[in-house]
């Protein structure tokens, strides 16, 4: 939770015809469109399949519905100047402007279930190593987050060192004390749901194979 997708400025390098692509333009006075010539968003081919691969028919679902949910996000959170984003994961990340809290990143949520505990440990840490989140739209299908600058990722630094060094230091301060009532999963299930996985999906059988190494340490975790 709270890890920035790619803020830096390769994220904003994008043709006038790849914004189109994306079915937003640009007006004469600089601002954004809402909706671009087409009526509707039109997601990169490379996403759609991502999002296909790995949710099936949710991920088909929530394709169709992200058009209406980026514009009940628009009128929400007065949003405009929409640039995308490289390296999209699972989710469907946009820069944008908002009239009531500034530059901002929109997070389209994809169909999974990690988007609550997300919005909840950002809610947590409320800026603290980690970006802001706004506000939510609907149930936790949209986060409207802080967009930080100048935003450069770990990858940007040339000396691998340098990366393990601010990882290390983000890593230190990142736990927090949790309510005595919160929604967020054990590293023991995270694991033994790894294991099942494994099982179901791979079933080895080979007499040495990984999950047969990795049983013995199963009551580690």
């Amino acid at each position: 939770c709270g890890v920035e997708p790619d803020l830096s400025r390769r994220g904003c390098r994008r043709t006038l015809r790849e914004v189109a692509a994306l079915g937003y333009g640009r007006s004469a006075g600089g601002g954004g469109e809402a909706q671009g010539r087409s009526g509707r968003l039109n997601i990169p081919h490379e996403f759609t399949q991502k999002a296909q691969r790995t949710f099936g028919v949710r991920g088909e679902r929530w394709l169709k519905g992200v058009p209406a949910l980026l514009g009940r996000c628009q009128e929400k959170w007065q949003l405009s100047n929409f640039e995308p984003i490289d390296e999209l994961s699972i989710n469907l990340v946009l820069f944008a402007h908002s009239a009531v809290y500034g530059d901002v990143a929109l997070k389209l949520e994809g169909p999974h279930d990690e988007r609550h505990t997300e919005a909840e440990a950002l809610r947590l840490y409320d800026g603290a190593s980690a970006c802001r989140c706004f506000d939510v739209e609907g149930d936790a299908e949209a986060l409207l987050l802080e967009r930080l600058k100048p935003g450069h990722t770990l990858r940007s630094l040339a000396a691998s060192e340098a990366q393990v060094d601010v990882a290390v230091d983000l890593v230190t301060r990142l736990p927090i004390a949790l309510p005595g009532s919160h929604i967020f999963p054990l590293y023991a299930e995270w694991i033994e749901r790894a294991f099942a996985r494994t099982r179901d999906e791979f079933a080895p059988s080979a007499e040495l194979s990984l999950i047969h190494i990795s049983e013995p340490t199963r009551p580690l975790y």
